[in-house]
């Protein structure tokens, strides 16, 4: 019948629904008509000799109907069918049904469905369909009536099993039971969980522009990220933070100090418990980040092209070696939203189609960089950790292109990338061409990258924080706790002895709880500095351990934990 929202006209068979894919033959004469799938309900056979017919109408699970109509002279004859389901008088059976039995992490928001062969009565089967513990939903079904789907209203409870079942009062249609109860179970996910980060725990020579990362196995839920995540120095000092929040749909939480970070400072995140996702499940730990920023490197040289003006590089999608990519979400354009110097920079947005994918950034007129061999030439390059290769592109004489992949493309923030020309195979003079994105392996199908400052004859000034040390200094070693490898800092300070030398003998050695040595580091003279030195326990039994520096009548411990 039509659905309640319909007003079939009274005295009429309008309450039912017209036929579809209808099958009609006309005896004697032998005429067949097909329909076709519009819901017209109205089919005609014209110029007939007058006299009886048998009219069979045949439709898929229903029920032939035959009618006899007598046709006259110049008038036409309505003859309106209707059709009954078929009876199948088989007992019903459950066909496949979701979640599978016994799986675990399943959606704290996916529905149970239940696939059934046969047309089912829907009030008797509805009310033999139980889930335990109970939950609230709704329960919908397909236009045949053969798939039951059951929706929760908000979602599961995470991390509990649920019993799903039909009990044999289910029944066809036709008023056939199901032959025997049906049970199956599943588990919902329990926990959020943190997939990866950037930085990683524990490494150094980060940016100071860095766009920090944590990227989650589910989308997340802005409301409740409310104090749980934040970015400290090794004072304690907060650092003000602005957050991106068109990836949180897609588990990704980036954000970046307001203000360039310090030089060789150790920084931590906290991601704490309680960050909810788009399915109520809770993040249920709270996760530390250690890392220290690059020490302070200065870049001068000539600029050679400040991606401050259109029509200088060449779109993209206008490069025959640009290739895989989805043409709609890959563009170059200047902005003035991140730089290094100048007003603006430039910004490469892509999205690789597939395997393979190639994006070439051309400058319109190449840039003759010379032949001097120990001249550099780089560009500043804010990365995406998308782990893709980064490649300059060069001119060499008789117009041969020389391809120099520059580095993996595994960091975020500013970056100076850079290559020595004697670097560059070919000979005779050298013109850039291009900077291009490969697609790797394991990198990401969609990114975006800036640049600015395109250098040559690059002079790179390296201080150690504009100050000579003055005083012996220990720092805790990050990260703590570490698995297996960690890193310890200290700092020499200028002290002169009668000799007129400032060298001093230092030792930096690890000792167990019982005062064991466990592994000496350093043994040897330094002169006045800062220093930092990798310490692997892999052969070590997890557990706290001291580590000790000793330099003239200088002596520091501090503790570090092994957890494996």
């Amino acid at each position: 019948t039509v659905p309640s929202s319909y007003s079939p006209l009274s005295g009429t068979l309008d309450n039912y629904k017209t036929i579809n894919k209808i099958k009609v033959t006309l005896q004697p004469d032998g005429k067949i008509y097909n329909g076709d799938e519009f819901n017209n309900g109205y089919y005609f056979f014209d110029e007939l000799t007058p006299g009886n017919y048998t009219v069979i109408v045949e439709v898929d699970k229903m029920r032939p109907d035959t009618s006899t109509v007598t046709v006259k002279t110049n008038e036409s004859v309505f003859n309106d069918r209707m059709v009954a389901l078929n009876p199948i008088l088989d007992p019903p059976k459950i066909i496949s049904y979701a979640p599978a039995d016994s799986v675990n992490e399943v959606s704290n928001v996916s529905p149970i469905v239940i696939d059934f062969d046969i047309r089912m009565n829907i009030t008797e089967t509805q009310n033999a369909f139980s889930i335990t513990p109970a939950v609230n939903g709704t329960i919908s079904w397909n236009a045949a009536y053969t798939k039951l789907t059951f929706t929760p209203t908000k979602s599961y409870v995470s991390g509990t099993k649920y019993l799903v079942t039909i009990t044999t009062s289910a029944k066809t249609h036709f008023g056939i039971y199901l032959p025997q109860k049906k049970n199956f179970s599943f588990t919902t996910r329990s926990k959020l969980n943190l997939v990866s980060t950037y930085p990683v725990s524990g490494v150094s020579n980060i940016s100071t522009t860095v766009l920090m990362r944590l990227v989650f196995d589910k989308g997340i839920d802005a409301s409740t990220l409310v104090q749980k995540i934040s970015v400290a120095d090794s004072l304690g000092n907060l650092l003000a933070l602005t957050a991106n929040q068109a990836k949180y749909s897609a588990g990704i939480i980036e954000f970046e100090s307001k203000v360039p970070l310090n030089n060789n400072t150790l920084y931590k995140i906290t991601v704490r418990e309680g960050i909810g996702d788009v399915e109520y499940v809770k993040f249920l730990q709270t996760v530390t980040i250690e890392f220290r920023t690059e020490k302070n490197l200065t870049f001068t040289g000539n600029i050679l092209e400040g991606f401050e003006t259109e029509n200088v590089w060449q779109s993209p999608l206008l490069s025959s070696n640009t290739q895989g990519v989805v043409s709609n979400q890959t563009s170059f354009s200047i902005l003035n939203q991140r730089k290094i110097s100048g007003e603006n920079s430039g910004r490469l947005d892509y999205t690789f189609s597939g395997q393979d994918g190639t994006i070439e950034l051309a400058l319109v007129n190449p840039i003759t960089l010379g032949t001097n061999p120990t001249s550099e030439f780089g560009v500043w390059i804010f990365g995406d950790a998308g782990n893709n290769i980064l490649e300059y592109r060069f001119i060499r004489q008789n117009s041969i292109v020389e391809k120099v992949k520059i580095d993996t493309i595994n960091w975020t923030g500013w970056k100076m990338k850079k290559i020595l020309l004697n670097q560059i195979p070919g000979s005779g003079s050298i013109q850039f061409k291009s900077i291009n994105v490969l697609q790797s392996t394991v990198g990401s199908l969609t990114g975006r990258l800036f640049f600015d400052d395109c250098l040559t004859n690059i002079v790179t000034d390296i201080y150690s924080d504009g100050y000579i040390p003055n005083e012996f200094r220990l720092e805790q070693n990050f990260p703590n706790p570490f698995n297996p490898e960690t890193t310890i800092q200290y700092t020499i300070p200028s002290v002169e002895t009668r000799r007129g030398e400032s060298l001093q003998h230092v030792i930096l050695k690890v000792y167990d709880m019982l005062g064991r040595e466990v592994a000496a580091l350093v043994n040897e003279n330094k002169t006045p500095g800062n220093y930092e030195i990798k310490f692997n326990a892999g052969g070590l039994a997890s557990g706290i351990y001291f580590y000790r520096l000793q330099a003239g009548n200088f002596t520091a411990s501090k503790k570090l934990i092994l957890l494996k």
